[in-house]
């Protein structure tokens, strides 16, 4: 008692949250006794309370049945979506409790067949996997141990309960959650299961794969993951999963050069498919995805300076990284990253001296469909060293470019190169979800609007345009006289009305805005760096649009508001 009044004390000093959840789950199994049923905390939480450690779920056995434990807490929150399958969960303060009846199970082809209720607590124990994880608490904190759990938790031990080889083919996860244990807290595999888990090696074919994929995840993601997965490589353990084997096999060879990211970016070139554990993660899945495409384009290309503007350094040696781990023959460029690194004149658009805005301005209506080349001109050639990055110099640049007649941009590929999908095509997006969108929202914009036949425009810049006006705005550039003239000429507007006209035109805005972002190819698998492009040239596209295409916006550019 002493050790476990010791174990409270520094729970209660360290973590008084856990310690109040502790402490509510003894209070639930002494609700549960003082109704003369027996009832015990189990599992996880006695196992870490006894290694004096934090746990992470509280799970209670008890032989009262889910109506009767419904009934004791009929005024407390309980989910019983799973009352059927013997288990209800009390939710309290953002803590959970799991209730489930002592039961026993029947399984065939490794699923549970039948479930049947028990009154005794030795049924329930034996059901379970490993001694350690088998131990029960009273409230008055006394330790139940059927399976001499306690000794191998001291001597550091994952010991399967009964046959081994029973166990693993009624569930071959099971395999999975010992290594876990070895994973979590270093300790090792009893002989007797260590050679179970070899003789029903081939089972583990019958795990899903997302069961699969999220049981290696805690694995891996444990302190002494490596152990574990060198228990899996030693055991051939996947032998029946040989593309599982062999991204075991090269992440442990890698296990310290490679993130979490990484590793699982190596699985998806490995098997061609994203992992479901991945998959499942929105913010995990983008990160693969980004990763495998830039390892891709390393495979066949050589690092280059737009590459670096592109991709950024830290994803550049991530993707090296996992190329050298796939295949042992790939010649690493970490060197040349690094110092292409370090001569980068610019790292993105907006250290650029030379804006989008300023380039719109600049041109006639019939060159505005080259905004985003030239754009992308202008960053390839200071990157590479060909332009300084100073405003004057792009300005007059861009000058002599526009007064070019039979002008051509560099070819596309030698401003951003294209990654190379050569080991799993994609297929290209659609240019619109829903063809009729655009119109839908022209009708939304212009009150004078009438839907013709000749109302569906490919593009913005076949929408009929204010010339007049246009040609002074860009003629005023510089603030010219001609520029003042016409400001003079605005009537007053009260500051009500100005509110109301910039409330109006934020709306608008962000509907071309969306507008041209969905009409953009591929945005979704471009790099962070060309998604910054594109998304200062469809602001400024938007801007413009509105300016052209409606005079009652054009007071708020004059006053600086836009």
């Amino acid at each position: 008692m002493e050790n476990q009044d010791k174990y409270l004390d520094t729970l209660k000093k360290r973590n008084y949250e856990m310690y109040k959840y502790f402490m509510r789950g003894l209070e639930l199994i002494s609700a549960l006794k003082s109704k003369m049923y027996e009832a015990y905390i189990v599992g996880g939480a006695v196992r870490d309370y006894l290694l004096n450690i934090d746990f992470k779920d509280i799970d209670i056995a008890t032989n009262a049945t889910p109506e009767e434990v419904l009934d004791i807490f009929k005024d407390l929150d309980i989910d019983d979506r799973y009352a059927s399958l013997g288990s209800v969960v009390i939710r309290e303060n953002g803590f959970y409790y799991e209730i489930t009846t002592f039961r026993n199970e029947e399984y065939v082809k490794y699923k549970i067949k039948d479930v049947h209720y028990s009154k005794k607590l030795v049924e329930d124990i034996i059901r379970r996997d490993y001694t350690i994880n088998a131990l029960a608490l009273t409230p008055n904190l006394t330790i139940i141990d059927l399976v001499e759990g306690q000794k191998d938790l001291e001597k550091g031990i994952v010991r399967v309960i009964g046959s081994g080889k029973r166990r693993f083919q009624d569930d071959p996860s099971r395999i999975l959650r010992g290594l876990r244990l070895v994973s979590k807290y270093n300790f090792s595999v009893e002989t007797n299961t260590e050679k179970a888990m070899r003789k029903c090696r081939n089972c583990l074919k019958e795990i899903s794969e997302t069961k699969l994929t999220s049981e290696l995840e805690n694995i891996i993601n444990e302190k002494y993951g490596l152990k574990a997965l060198k228990i899996i490589d030693d055991n051939n353990l996947f032998r029946s999963m040989p593309k599982y084997a062999y991204w075991i096999s090269l992440i442990i060879k890698y296990y310290k050069k490679l993130s979490f990211i990484e590793k699982y970016t190596l699985l998806y070139l490995i098997t061609g498919e994203l992992p479901k554990n991945i998959e499942a993660n929105r913010a995990n899945a983008q990160e693969v995805k980004k990763l495998y495409d830039v390892a891709q384009n390393l495979f066949v290309n050589k690092v280059d300076s737009m590459m670096i503007f592109n991709e950024g350094q830290d994803m550049l040696l991530a993707a090296d990284r996992v190329c050298k781990a796939y295949n042992s023959r790939y010649h690493r460029q970490k060197g040349r990253i690094k110092k292409l690194n370090r001569k980068m004149k610019i790292r993105s658009i907006s250290d650029l001296k030379f804006t989008a805005r300023e380039l719109t301005l600049m041109m006639r209506e019939d060159q505005l469909p080259m905004t985003n080349q030239i754009m992308n001109e202008l960053i390839y050639n200071v990157v590479e060293g060909k332009l300084v990055n100073r405003n004057d110099v792009l300005v007059e640049t861009v000058r002599r470019m526009l007064e070019q007649n039979n002008y051509t941009l560099t070819p596309k590929e030698n401003i951003v190169k294209e990654k190379t999908n050569f080991l799993h095509p994609k297929k290209d997006d659609r240019y619109f979800d829903d063809q009729h969108e655009e119109t839908k929202l022209y009708e939304k914009i212009y009150d004078d609007y009438v839907p013709t036949d000749n109302s569906n425009y490919d593009s913005f810049d076949d929408i009929p345009v204010d010339m007049a006006y246009y040609e002074q705005m860009a003629n005023s550039i510089d603030g010219s006289e001609q520029s003042n003239s016409y400001t003079a000429q605005k009537p007053n507007v009260t500051d009500a009305r100005i509110n109301a006209l910039k409330n109006e035109y934020d709306e608008d805005f962000l509907n071309i805005y969306k507008i041209y972002i969905k009409g953009i190819k591929g945005y979704y698998d471009m790099t962070p760096g060309e998604q910054k492009i594109k998304i200062e040239e469809a602001k400024m596209q938007a801007k413009d649009f509105l300016i052209r295409n409606n005079p009652k916006y054009r007071i708020l550019l004059e006053r600086g508001i836009i």
